[in-house]
């Protein structure tokens, strides 16, 4: 597959959408662990980090990514995570 590189306008800042089981509790956990600004559509916003959760109908409906096929061409020894994962975040300024 042949894929042409195309530049159109710069990229900006990527929202996460984030379906979970209980509205209430996320944006609780969000606000009071995290340190995250809950507005009044639910965003969670904190620094550079913006998530919209969104809650389900069902519970069922809130599962993690499945675990990805192991990669043995990374730049390291690593082949990839033992687990499903849907988001990384990136701590600034750590002391």
């Amino acid at each position: 597959m042949e894929h042409k590189q195309q530049m159109k306008g710069k990229l900006g800042k990527t929202i996460q959408v984030r379906l979970v089981s209980d509205l209430k509790k996320s944006q609780e956990y969000y606000r009071d662990v995290l340190g995250c600004k809950i507005d009044g559509w639910g965003h969670a916003e904190r620094d550079e980090m913006i998530i919209i959760l969104q809650q389900s109908i069902s519970p069922e409906d809130v599962r993690p990514n499945a675990v990805s096929k192991k990669r043995l061409d990374y730049p390291t020894d690593w082949e990839g995570p033992e687990f499903g994962w849907t988001r990384i975040f990136t701590l600034v300024g750590m002391t």
